[in-house]
C-alpha cells in the first residue's frame, strides 16, 4: 500500500518494515518470497510525534552553493512558515508523556538530529529543508534498522539527506563509509564535507585510486568519514569483516545505487551490499535518480523505501524536429509548442544556446570531435557579443591556469574569450577542473560535452540541449537521457524553470518516442555474471579468507540470497560450484580435510586487488625478473608494472620503435629491452610479418604484446622522469595527452597492487621498490618531487619551483612561513602560499595524529 501525502508535491514514502537483525530474517525472506507488507507512514514514524511543526519556509536570497542536490534546499515555497523548533519544548513533551524508554530513545535521536540540522543550514548557508527532506531523515533515524532506499529526480535535494545521515552517525561516535562510483565525485564529496570536520569533529579520508591504506587505524580519537570508490569500499569491507570491526562503522551511504546494473563495477557494488547484509547489522542508504525497480532492490537490502517525483525546480522537455519545437507533458505525449527561426540543425543550436543569454546552457554531443567542432562553431558566432570585464578577467586567467598544466589546446585558446569551452575525456584532469571551475564562476556561458558528464560532477545549467539522440551508434538509454535533463534548472542555481531540448532527425522519432520519451526508467538487473564471473570468484575468495564459508555447500547457500539469484530465479548451485572450482583448479584456495582454506596465491590476490585473470601471468613474471632485475634506471620496474588491459588494441609503431627509440636507449636499457623480447630481431620479425592483437583475456599471448608493452614503458619512463611533461610525451609518440595521464593512473594502481602482491608472498625486497612508484606514476613526476605535489594547491611546476628553492619535505615548507614561500617562489599568490602553508602543517599533523593512534592500539 503507497499512500500519498499532502501536499501534493510530496514523495511516496512504502515503508517495509522488518526485523533487520540477520539472525531474525528468515532465508525466505532474505530470497525475497516472503514480502513484508508496507505500511504507511504515520506520525509516530516522524518527528511530528514529538509535537513539533517542522515544515518551516521562509522567501529564500539569491544564494550560491557548490553542490546541486544541497542547493535544491534554497528555493522559497508557498507552505506557510512557523516558528522555529523548541529542544526543550521536545524533551518536555516525551518525559510527560510517560513514553516506554524506546520513545525516550527516540527522542534523544530527534534532539541530536534537530541539533545536526541546526548546525548543517548555518554552515551551508541554507535557510530551511524540503518537507520531504524532513521526512526522509527523521524517519531513517527514528527507525531501528536504519536501512533506506530512495528515489526521487535529479536536483530533488537528495545529497543533503545522506549527509545529514552521516553527520548523524558521527555524533553518535561511529563511523561512516560513502561510496562514490568516480573518483571525481570522491573528491567532490571530500570538499563538501571538508568545512563541516572541525565543527562536528570528524576526520575525512580519501580510498580511490591509490589513496587510502588498508588496516584502518583502530584509536582514532574522532570518527572518521571514508569515502570511497566501489571497487575501494568493497576492500573496505573485506578488510572490517575480516577484522571482526564492522561494529566501528554505524552507516555505509552508496550514492547513485542503480551503479549496482553496471557490468563488472555492478558486481562489486552487490558483492560489498550482501556482505554488510549477512554479516552486520550496520545501517545502509542508497540513493538515485534512475532506478525503474526501487522495490526489489529495497527487498534486497531489507530497506525501507522512500520514492517521489518532487523536484524543486521544474524542468520542461521539448523535442526538435526540423523548425518546430514539441514539449512533453505529463502523460509523456508530445505537443506542439513553437517554431524556431534557424533554417538548419546548426542555427537552430546557436538560437537556442542565445536565448537563454547570460546564463548557462550544456550542450551534449555524440561524440569527442563533434564537442569541439561544436564549441567552435558556436564561439565562431559569439564574437560580435560582449562581456564585463570582470568576466574577461575570469577567461584570461582561465587561459593563463591552463597554461600552467600544460600547453594550451589551440580550440580552447579561441572559445574561451566568448565564454565556450569543450569538455570529454580528452582533456587532462587538471584541464577539466580548471574548465569546471570557471563554469561554477560563470565565466562560461556554454559547456560542449559529452554524455559522460552527466553521470560526473555537478554542472548545472538553465538549458540543456541534447544534440542527437544517439551517442556514436547506439540510441540513448532512458537512464542516460533523464541524468542529461536532470542537468537543467537546479535550485540555488536559478528559479525558472529548467528546460532539455533534444534534436530529433524525423526519421528517428518513432523510435526516439517509444524507447526514450514513453519508456519508463530501466530496472537494475544484477551484473554478476558478467565479467566472466571473474566479480564472483574474487567474493568467493574473499569468504574464504574471512573463514565465512568452509565449504562449497556454505557458499552456495550464501550465493542464494544474492540480488541476481533472487531476480534470475534460477538454482545458483551449478554457477557457484564452476566459480569455486575455478579457484581450486588454479591454486587460489584448496581442500584439505573436505575443509576449504586459501592458498599463499589466492591471500596475495586478495590482499592486493590484482585482477584474477591477471594473478597467474604476474606471478610468473615476477618470479622470471626478480632474478636478474636491472635497477640502473626505472624502465625495468616500470616494465613490470605496465597495466595489461592498455596493451591491447595499443598500436605499436615498429618502424618508430627500431629508428627512433631503440638506437636511443642507453646500455642498460638495451638490455631491459632484450630481456623483455623486444629486442631488434623481434621488432624486425614483427614489422615484416605485423600480426594484431586478438587476445582480450591473455593479451600475453598476443604476438604484439612484447613490442607494446615496451613501448608502454618507454613513455611511462618518460612521463616521470621530470623532464617532459605530458604533451611532449604526447607529440613524441604520437598519443593523446589523456592518453599518457590515463596510462599513468593505471600504472599507479597496477604497482600499488604489485608492490601488495610482493608483500603478500614475502618478497620484501621487490615490494620495498615497487612501493615508491605509485605516487611517481599518479602525479608524474620524479620521487624527489612527490611530497610537494601531494598537497592541495601544488602543481608539477610548483613542486619544481619548491625543490629549486632548497625545499625538500614537507617539514621543510611547514616550519618556513608565507612570507618566505613568497620570496622563494617569485609570481607565487599570496592566497595560494597561505594554502600550501597550511595544507602542509595540517598533513603533518594528521600524519602524527596516525602514527600515535597506531602505537596506541599495538600497545593495547
Amino acid at each position: 500500500m503507497e499512500v500519498v501525502k499532502t501536499p501534493p508535491q510530496s514523495p511516496v514514502f512504502a515503508a517495509k518494515r522488518r526485523r533487520r537483525n540477520s539472525q531474525s530474517v528468515t532465508p525466505s525472506e532474505r530470497n525475497g518470497n516472503e514480502t513484508a507488507q508496507p505500511q504507511s507512514l504515520t506520525k509516530s514514524d516522524s518527528l511530528d510525534s514529538l509535537g513539533v511543526e517542522f515544515w518551516q519556509r521562509v522567501p529564500i536570497p539569491e544564494l550560491s552553493c557548490d553542490d546541486d542536490d544541497i542547493a535544491t534546499s534554497m528555493v522559497s515555497h508557498s507552505k506557510p512558515t512557523s516558528p522555529p523548533v523548541n529542544l526543550q519544548s521536545i524533551k518536555t513533551t516525551v518525559e510527560q508523556s510517560g513514553a516506554p524508554s524506546s520513545l525516550h530513545s527516540r527522542s534523544s535521536a530527534s534532539q541530536l538530529l534537530v541539533s545536526v540540522i541546526d548546525t548543517y543550514k548555518r554552515m551551508k548557508a541554507i535557510p530551511s529543508l524540503y518537507e520531504w527532506q524532513w521526512d526522509c531523515i527523521s524517519s531513517f533515524v527514528n527507525s531501528a534498522s536504519r536501512r533506506l532506499l530512495y528515489c526521487l529526480p535529479t536536483g530533488a535535494g537528495k545529497t543533503l539527506v545522506a549527509e545529514l545521515a552521516a553527520l548523524m552517525t558521527v555524533q553518535e561516535k561511529k563511523n561512516v563509509l560513502i561510496v562514490q562510483p568516480y573518483v571525481s565525485v570522491v573528491e567532490e564529496k571530500i570538499r563538501s564535507l571538508a568545512p563541516l570536520m572541525e565543527h562536528f569533529g570528524f576526520k575525512l579520508e580519501t580510498f580511490a585510486g591509490i589513496q587510502g591504506k588498508l588496516p584502518l587505524p583502530r584509536n582514532r580519537p574522532m570518527p572518521t568519514i571514508y569515502i570511497a570508490t566501489i571497487e575501494k569500499g568493497n576492500g573496505i569491507v573485506n578488510h572490517l569483516i575480516e577484522t571482526a570491526r564492522v561494529y566501528r562503522f554505524g552507516l555505509v551511504i552508496v550514492d547513485e545505487f542503480h551503479m549496482i546494473g553496471v557490468p563488472k563495477r555492478g558486481a562489486t557494488l552487490e558483492m560489498l551490499l550482501s556482505k554488510l547484509i549477512e554479516y552486520s547489522s550496520v545501517g545502509i542508504m542508497g540513493m538515485s535518480a534512475t532506478v525503474g525497480n526501487i522495490d526489489q532492490l529495497a527487498s534486497f537490502l531489507h530497506a525501507d523505501v522512500y520514492k517521489g517525483e518532487y523536484r524543486a525546480v521544474a524542468l520542461n522537455e521539448y523535442i526538435l524536429m526540423g523548425k518546430q519545437l514539441y514539449k512533453v507533458n505529463s502523460l509523456r505525449k508530445i505537443e506542439k509548442d513553437r517554431t524556431i527561426r534557424a533554417s538548419n540543425d546548426n542555427e537552430a543550436l546557436l538560437e537556442l544556446v542565445q536565448e537563454v543569454l547570460p546564463n548557462q546552457t550544456l550542450v551534449f554531443c555524440r561524440s569527442r570531435d563533434t564537442s569541439q567542432t561544436i564549441a567552435m562553431y558556436i564561439a565562431r558566432c559569439l564574437r560580435g557579443q560582449q562581456s564585463n570585464d570582470k568576466i574577461q578577467n575570469l577567461r584570461e586567467r582561465l587561459i593563463s591556469n591552463l597554461k600552467e598544466i600544460a600547453t594550451v589546446c589551440p580550440i580552447l585558446k579561441q572559445t574561451i574569450p566568448f565564454g565556450v569551452v569543450y569538455h570529454h575525456a580528452g582533456l587532462l584532469a587538471e584541464e577539466r577542473k580548471a574548465l569546471e571551475a570557471a563554469y561554477h564562476a560563470k565565466a562560461i556561458h556554454c559547456i560542449c560535452c559529452t554524455p559522460t558528464l552527466a553521470a560526473g560532477v555537478n554542472l548545472p545549467a538553465q538549458r540543456v540541449i541534447i544534440r542527437h539522440p544517439h551517442v556514436g551508434r547506439s540510441l540513448l538509454k532512458t537512464n542516460v537521457y533523464h541524468q542529461m535533463c536532470g542537468r537543467a534548472g537546479r535550485a540555488g542555481y536559478t528559479q525558472h524553470p529548467g528546460e532539455a531540448i533534444m534534436f530529433c532527425p524525423i526519421a528517428d522519432y518513432e523510435e526516439v518516442k517509444k524507447e526514450i520519451i514513453e519508456a519508463p526508467i530501466c530496472d537494475c538487473m544484477s551484473q554478476l555474471d558478467s565479467n566472466d564471473g571473474y566479480e564472483v570468484c574474487r567474493n568467493i575468495l574473499a569468504l574464504v579468507v574471512a573463514e565465512k564459508v568452509s565449504s562449497i555447500v556454505d557458499i552456495v547457500k550464501w550465493f542464494s540470497f544474492t540480488l541476481y539469484f533472487t531476480q534470475k530465479k534460477v538454482d545458483c548451485k551449478l554457477f557457484v560450484e564452476n566459480k569455486a572450482n575455478f579457484l581450486l583448479e588454479e591454486n587460489f584456495i584448496k581442500l584439505d580435510a573436505g575443509k576449504l582454506s586459501v592458498t599463499s596465491l589466492g591471500a596475495a590476490v586478495h590482499e592486493s586487488g590484482v585482477e584474477l585473470r591477471y594473478a597467474k601471468y604476474f606471478y610468473s613474471e615476477i618470479q622470471t625478473h626478480i632474478q636478474n632485475m636491472n635497477l640502473c634506471s626505472d624502465l625495468h620496474l616500470l616494465l613490470l608494472v605496465v597495466p595489461l588491459d592498455s596493451t591491447i588494441g595499443f598500436k605499436t609503431n615498429f618502424e618508430d620503435l627500431r629508428k627512433r627509440f631503440l638506437p636511443k636507449l642507453n646500455e642498460n636499457d638495451r638490455k631491459v629491452a632484450e630481456k623483455a623480447g623486444c629486442g631488434e630481431a623481434y621488432i624486425t620479425k614483427m614489422i615484416s610479418n605485423f600480426k594484431t592483437n586478438k587476445h582480450q583475456t591473455e593479451p600475453w599471448k598476443n604476438a604484439e604484446f612484447k613490442g607494446a608493452r615496451f613501448q608502454l614503458a618507454l613513455i611511462l619512463s618518460e612521463s616521470v622522469s621530470g623532464n617532459n611533461m605530458y604533451w611532449e610525451v604526447a607529440e613524441k609518440y604520437n598519443i593523446s595527452r589523456s592518453f599518457v595521464q590515463d596510462l599513468l593512473q593505471q600504472a599507479a594502481l597496477s604497482s600499488f597492487q604489485l608492490a601488495s602482491f610482493c608483500n603478500a608472498l614475502q618478497l620484501w625486497q621487490l615490494a620495498r621498490i615497487l612501493e615508491a612508484l605509485p605516487n611517481r606514476l599518479a602525479y608524474g613526476v620524479p620521487a624527489e618531487l612527490v611530497p610537494f605535489v601531494q598537497l592541495e594547491h601544488v602543481t608539477r611546476q610548483t613542486a619544481r619551483g619548491l625543490f629549486r628553492a632548497g625545499y625538500r619535505s614537507l617539514q621543510d615548507i611547514a616550519s618556513s612561513n608565507v612570507r618566505e614561500l613568497m620570496a622563494k617562489l617569485p609570481g607565487l599568490q599570496m592566497d595560494t602560499a597561505k594554502k600550501i602553508f597550511k595544507n602542509a602543517r595540517d598533513t603533518l599533523r594528521v600524519l602524527v595524529e596516525d602514527t600515535l593512534a597506531e602505537i596506541s592500539s599495538q600497545t593495547t
